[in-house]
């Protein structure tokens, strides 16, 4: 995983026109950011091969409908 530092945020920053921030602004949620990024790629790890998709999947009768 990589880590994520101040300079990382503000390139983010500055490539999506987010909100400004100072250097200590950055520095102070930079540990936040890098917790985030630590549990998000924890659910790669999930074995979710026995659960079932949300989806539910209905047969196409042809014709439209707001149902």
């Amino acid at each position: 995983m990589k880590k994520v530092t101040p300079e990382t945020l503000r390139a983010i920053l500055d490539e999506f026109g987010g909100i400004p921030m100072t250097d200590r602004e950055l520095r102070d949620v930079t540990p936040v950011v890098q917790a985030f990024v630590a549990e998000f790629s924890r659910l790669s790890e999930l074995d979710l091969g026995d659960v079932d998709s949300a989806l539910q999947m209905h047969a196409d009768d042809g014709e439209y409908s707001r149902d």
